[in-house]
């Protein structure tokens, strides 16, 4: 849901534009401390570049 959202909010951007304000969004948003940025990372991803 958060790589939906982050396309959705940050439109037409690169990954690699937005990768590091998305690490810090996850990191305040995420509701399971143990899931650091490097298990979620690649998922997040997918969905970035999924296809409109």
């Amino acid at each position: 849901m958060f790589g939906q959202m982050s396309r959705e909010y940050h439109g037409d951007l690169p990954w690699e534009a937005c990768v590091a304000q998305l690490r810090e969004g996850w990191l305040r948003v995420r509701r399971d401390p143990t899931l650091d940025w490097q298990d979620v990372e690649p998922l997040i991803r997918a969905f970035w570049e999924l296809p409109e």
